[in-house]
Formats: C-alpha cells, sequence, structure tokens
C-alpha cells in the first residue's frame, strides 16, 4: 500500500471508533475564509465575497474574470476552498480606472455575491488567519459517550496536523505523478506544477508525522526539536526541555515541528530527532532530489493542531453536527478522523 494515503496514518487516540458520513450534503460542510485584512472601501482593487455552492475557488475565479471582463490573471484569492461544501471566500478584481461591473449580471447557480469593497492592495495568496468549520456528520454508528470522549481530548489536546486526502488525489495519485514531473516523464503546466511539488513535500511531512504518532510524542517537546510559536512561522531549536517549555507545550503557546523539505535550512533538528527525520527522508530520495533541483525552499510545520472553539450538537439521534476554527494551512478532516471513522459520499462513486 501507498505510504501516502489515509489508512496508512496512524491515530492519536486510542479506543474503539464510531463512523459516519459527511458531505452528504453541500450543506453538511460550511466553511467561512478568516481573513488577515479587510478591505478599506477605495482603491483600484475590488474585493468581493462570494458564497459557493458546489464550485471549486479556481471556477468560481474564471466566473469573477467573465463578469468583470479581465483575465484571470488580474484575480486573486488567499487560499483553495472545498468544491463539495458551501464556502465564504473573498477574490480580489484588479481594477484600475474602472468602475465596479454591474450586479445585474447572469450569475450562475451556486454563486452570490455578498460583499463588494475596494481596497488599495491586492489579496495575498495566504493572507488568512484560518478557517470556520460547521460540518454535519450523519448516520453515527457507535457509542456516544466514546464520541464526546474524543471531542473532550480533541479540545484539549488537538490532534496530528495531517496533510489529508485532499492534497494528494484518489489513492495518493499526486504523489507518483510528482515524481514522473521529477524524473522528466512529463511536463506539467504551472499551476500543476505547483500542486505536484506540494504533494511532494506534503507526503514527506505526513511520513514523519506519522512516525512522531507511533512513537506518541508528536505532541511534546522533545530535545533536538524546532519549535514553532503559535500563530506564527518562528521556529527556535530545543536544547533542552525543561519544566517552563513541557507547561507551555501542554498549554498550545508552542508546538514541535515537522519538515516541509527543499534546499538545505541553516537551522535544523538535532540528535534523534535529526536520526527520525533523516532516515525517513533518506527513503524518499526521488522526491527530495526533485525539490532540491526544483530550488524548493524548506520550511517547517506544526505536528499538531488544536481546533478553538470546538463545539457539538447532536441533532438527532444519529447526526452529530461540529463547529471549530482551525489556522489556516490545517484540514479540517485531520480533526474528523480521529473523532470517527467517516466516509465521505462525494468519494463513495
Amino acid at each position: 500500500m501507498s505510504k501516502h494515503v489515509e489508512a496508512d496514518w496512524p491515530r492519536s487516540i486510542p479506543g474503539s471508533l464510531g463512523s459516519g458520513i459527511i458531505r452528504y450534503s453541500h450543506a453538511d460542510f460550511r466553511v467561512w475564509e478568516q481573513s488577515v485584512v479587510q478591505p478599506e472601501g477605495s482603491g483600484e482593487h475590488l474585493w468581493v465575497l462570494l458564497q459557493k455552492e458546489g464550485w471549486t475557488t479556481v471556477a468560481a475565479a474564471e466566473i469573477l474574470s467573465q463578469w468583470a471582463s479581465i483575465p484571470i490573471k488580474q484575480i486573486s484569492y488567499a487560499g483553495q476552498k472545498d468544491r463539495h461544501a458551501i464556502t465564504e471566500q473573498w477574490f480580489s478584481l484588479h481594477l484600475p480606472g474602472r468602475l465596479d461591473p454591474d450586479l445585474e449580471w447572469s450569475w450562475p447557480e451556486g454563486i452570490e455575491v455578498l460583499k463588494r469593497l475596494r481596497h488599495n492592495k491586492k489579496l495575498r495568496r495566504g493572507a488568512l488567519s484560518g478557517n470556520r468549520f460547521q460540518i454535519t456528520i450523519r448516520q453515527c454508528e457507535g457509542e456516544r459517550k466514546e464520541i464526546e470522549r474524543r471531542l473532550e481530548r480533541i479540545a484539549q489536546c488537538g490532534v496530528p496536523n495531517y496533510f489529508t486526502e485532499q492534497r494528494f488525489g484518489r489513492n495518493g495519485q499526486n504523489i507518483e505523478r510528482a515524481k514522473a514531473f521529477f524524473a522528466g516523464r512529463n511536463r506539467p503546466g504551472r499551476s500543476t506544477r505547483s500542486m505536484l511539488i506540494s504533494a511532494a513535500r506534503s507526503g514527506l511531512f505526513n511520513q514523519v508525522l506519522a512516525a512522531r504518532v507511533n512513537a506518541n510524542d508528536w505532541d511534546q517537546a522533545c530535545k533536538g526539536d524546532l519549535m514553532m510559536l503559535s500563530g506564527s512561522h518562528s521556529v527556535f531549536l530545543l536544547e533542552a526541555v525543561d519544566a517552563e517549555i513541557m507547561q507551555r507545550t501542554k498549554e498550545g503557546d508552542i508546538h514541535p515541528t515537522g519538515p516541509l523539505p527543499g534546499e538545505i535550512d541553516k537551522l535544523s533538528v538535532q540528535g534523534r530527532i535529526f536520526t527520525l527525520e533523516d532516515e525517513l527522508l533518506k527513503g524518499e530520495a526521488d522526491l527530495m532530489r526533485g525539490l532540491t533541483q526544483h530550488r524548493v525552499k524548506s520550511s517547517r510545520r506544526p505536528l499538531r493542531v488544536v481546533p478553538e472553539s470546538l463545539k457539538a450538537h447532536w441533532e438527532e439521534e444519529r447526526t452529530l453536527r461540529v463547529d471549530f476554527e482551525l489556522p489556516a494551512g490545517s484540514y479540517a478532516t485531520a480533526v474528523l478522523r480521529e473523532l470517527i471513522n467517516y466516509s465521505d459520499a462525494t468519494r463513495s462513486s
């Protein structure tokens, strides 16, 4: 079996796992983008807040391109959002010297303009603090007390910060496509190249995280770790573990990290953590070589993510709704997989 499919990623919470179905309808998976920038009301960039149902981010951007009669390259967004969902997301359109396009336009079903505001800068990739989720799980099976125990554990301790199946494609096929690309067996377009490079780095990160989950230290500060301050990308080498470090880690102020590989970084993990990461990454020499050849910059990612404002409500006997917030780059399905063994209705066919 591939190392890059969901079934191979160990879970962190012991005990029996119930089952359920997600994305039974678009309304069962709702996402609200939380931007770090709010448009000020004037400028040559028109920011548009869309509600999308059943649309990818790229497809919605193409609709905006048609509406405003501008090239797609003049439209920006902070990140990709799920297609099989109802999502609220900002886009920016570069319209220097132009009036706002007329809202009285033949909008396709599933796209609604909620707000329009001008700003002096475009919306840049990554310019969001996170996302808020409201997810309904249907046909739940298993002990309700066990599900509620898992909810409490997740709220207190967080979950392994896996990249989930959306990043890798069905059966992890994006990893094999990345290997073919790095070996020169295909020449994908620019956007596909970026997607394959991201899949390669994500798969390597998940391997390291899975090893730390198996070792039961994915959420602990270990000597030699590179620790990341919560809410930032700032890291520091942990040369010793003391009571203060242990408390800050327990409280979620700092997190151990794993590699998003690329060119060698000046700051590296040490000791046992270095040995673990080095052995795993050497086992994927083709991916590592490709990332280096393409001059990808290495970085670090927290091994743990703690959902904020986690709430749950049983709407019916076998229907559970969960609400929570995650920082940018973390996946709602990484939370759900620790709660329940879910099946995705959009992937069942």
